[in-house]
């Protein structure tokens, strides 16, 4: 997303719509790790979680939501995906996928830092007939049930993931650099808020 006082007057965004990290990851066991309650704008609280560590899609309508209460889609270019920045004459000057340009005061780069999926190239790669795919392009029609999974990293999305792939598959292999410290989270039902 980039902002600031542009031609069009919008902020960009490369997808079709905001949401960014809850728009694109989808994998099994996707959660915010930060209680529900305070991972809100303070200026659009929310008592409408239903769970304490909210799921991904919770998340992402929360987003949607607010951006419709406050109504910014009107302020968002969606599809503008900036290929390349460069400040000239007292500007940024954005260059655009689609071959377009703008011309802004202000330039924030809210890519988020895993943004691209990096996929190890290991040795045998090409002769291994299964799926593989990383967990921010989550491939739902793979067949997970009895199978034999590898999982390679450790990170909120490697626990998420292997959390809830537990015994619904083969085998579930966890591949890690270094260990870290789990323990359990329990994930309750958020009662909803009385009338009070």
């Amino acid at each position: 997303m980039y902002g600031g006082e542009t031609a069009s007057g919008r902020a960009g965004e490369k997808a079709g719509e905001a949401g960014g990290s809850w728009r694109d990851n989808t994998y099994p066991g996707v959660a915010c790790d930060v209680a529900s309650r305070f991972y809100c704008y303070s200026f659009a609280l929310s008592a409408a979680w239903q769970y304490r560590f909210a799921p991904g899609h919770e998340v992402r309508q929360y987003l949607l939501d607010t951006a419709a209460t406050f109504r910014l889609q009107g302020h968002i270019r969606t599809h503008s995906e900036v290929v390349e920045g460069r400040w000239q004459q007292g500007r940024w000057r954005l260059r655009l996928a689609d071959g377009g340009l703008d011309d802004v005061d202000v330039l924030v780069a809210a890519t988020g830092v895993l943004r691209v999926p990096h996929t190890p190239d290991f040795k045998g790669q090409d002769r291994f007939r299964g799926p593989v795919f990383h967990s921010a392009a989550w491939d739902h029609d793979a067949a997970l049930t009895d199978a034999r999974i590898a999982v390679i990293g450790n990170g909120s999305s490697g626990v998420q993931i292997t959390t809830a792939l537990a015994g619904r598959t083969e085998h579930l292999h966890l591949f890690q650099r270094t260990p870290q410290w789990i323990f359990p989270v329990p994930n309750r039902k958020v009662s909803p808020p009385s009338g009070r």
